[in-house]
């Protein structure tokens, strides 16, 4: 089994890696909240999930963050099925689960 870490981590590491982790859901609400988007239970953890994979900047940055922020909501739940690459090849796997995000998105 591969290790996500090569070697223990420190104390250091480890609270840096938690506090990081922790201000994720704070980056959504104080983003969604200066763009003034309503966002459902669905749509909260869907995103958590997302900015918890791939980094609150990748989700914020984003084209599907743009459309949310523009209340379009069908076009921003479409953008999850562009987020299946990994070292830019299509991963079933991640296929599957975007296209399982974007209903529980759309809920």
């Amino acid at each position: 089994m591969k290790r996500l870490y090569p070697r223990p981590l420190s104390i250091a590491e480890a609270t840096g890696l938690l506090t990081r982790d922790a201000l994720i859901p704070a980056a959504i609400d104080y983003a969604a909240f200066r763009e003034n988007v309503r966002l459902t239970e669905g749509m909260y953890g869907t995103l958590l999930s997302f900015a918890f994979n791939l980094g609150a900047g990748a989700l914020l940055g984003s084209t599907l963050w743009r459309k949310l922020a523009a209340n379009d909501v069908a076009g921003a739940a479409n953008e999850f099925a562009r987020w299946n690459k990994a070292d830019g090849r299509v991963m079933a796997g991640l296929t599957r689960r975007r296209a399982a995000e974007r209903v529980l998105f759309m809920a």
